[in-house]
């Protein structure tokens, strides 16, 4: 007893070893590589959290273990090939919402991830030839990526479409747990103008397996400018396939080309508490499917061969023909949702 106590008491005394992140200071908004000049780059800052090293010539700190790539200056890279993928565990790029990245047309994705528990925070994406971002999970496995507080195919104000998809999470969750993305969170997010709004689509998650994926989709602006009061359409807002368990939860969604959401064989599915086809303020309304671009029939809401679906709190208005269209759906649940009303229940359209 007396061992056991003196034991307690010396584990007591040694002192806490804490575990911290590795910071890397990115100090240039140059698109270059050039080991060695005392600049250090966004595309040397993935480099070395990739590669848990320095690589740079002593111009970026090494990367070790969990990484956060952060900026010391503010503005726009414009970028000119591919940025290395993003294929070291634990790396998070924060920019602060003051960079952006500026594919100016380059045929390839913003940024590509390839890593589990992966985060990208508050950097402006626009003009690449392909995705804002892409989160490879139909060849890799990826667990825990989280996708916030980022302007993707807009600077807040402008349409600067990205190519194909705002955000493309392509997954093939396998037996052997080998590949797949799982528990993904996309949050307070700007998300317009993809394919400057003809094809395309803002979210875009595609799970070729139907095994779970879990997509928490939270807090996004999605077809319009910052202020939720100008459309700057996507194809469709968010369109979802294959998945289990996911969740579309206080966006506003408003403005796009077709379908405001758009699912297909979906299953164990929460919308709840967004504002579908008005702006922000809910009283105006700002439609998916426009007629400024184009009368093509689409809805609020279109889900189709899926299961398990509760449309709950919404407001759901002003849309191009049907707040809410539900085809070959194996038990849903509405509640509690405003449908062809304004915020106050006064009539807009459905």
């Amino acid at each position: 007893m007396i061992f056991g106590i003196l034991g307690f008491l010396l584990a007591a005394l040694l002192p806490v070893q804490s575990v911290y992140a590795n910071t890397i200071t990115v100090n240039s908004l140059d698109d270059s590589a050039t080991a060695g000049d005392g600049l250090c780059t966004l595309r040397e800052a993935i480099n070395n959290a990739n590669s848990n090293s320095d690589t740079s010539g002593a111009d970026c700190a090494a990367g070790s273990g969990a990484d956060t790539i952060s900026f010391s200056v503010s503005g726009e890279i414009v970028v000119s090939s591919a940025f290395p993928r993003i294929i070291d565990d634990d790396t998070t790029i924060d920019g602060g919402g003051a960079i952006t990245l500026n594919g100016n047309g380059g045929a390839y994705p913003g940024l590509e991830i390839r890593s589990s528990r992966s985060r990208i925070d508050g950097l402006i994406i626009h003009s690449f030839g392909q995705e804002g971002i892409l989160v490879e999970g139909y060849n890799y496995r990826i667990d825990g990526v989280e996708i916030v507080n980022c302007h993707i195919g807009t600077d807040g104000t402008a349409a600067l479409g990205n190519g194909r998809n705002a955000i493309y999470i392509p997954s093939q969750n396998d037996s052997s747990g080998v590949r797949g993305a799982n528990d993904i969170l996309i949050e307070d997010n700007v998300v317009a103008a993809s394919i400057n709004g003809t094809s395309g689509y803002g979210i875009r998650v595609r799970e070729f397996s139907s095994r779970s994926v879990n997509v928490r989709i939270v807090g996004n602006t999605v077809g319009t400018d910052v202020t939720g009061t100008v459309a700057l359409p996507n194809g469709i807002g968010i369109y979802v396939t294959g998945i289990q368990t996911l969740t579309i939860e206080n966006n506003l969604i408003s403005g796009n080309y077709r379908d405001g959401i758009q699912l297909d064989s979906v299953t164990d599915t929460l919308i709840i508490s967004n504002v579908i086809g008005t702006d922000r303020t809910g009283s105006v309304a700002l439609p998916n499917n426009s007629a400024a671009i184009g009368d093509n029939g689409t809805a609020g809401i279109y889900a189709y061969d899926s299961a398990t679906m509760t449309l709950r709190a919404n407001l759901i208005s002003g849309n191009g023909r049907a707040g809410v269209a539900l085809q070959n759906l194996n038990h849903g649940t509405l509640v509690g949702n405003k449908i062809g009303t304004d915020i106050s229940l006064s009539l807009i359209h459905i």
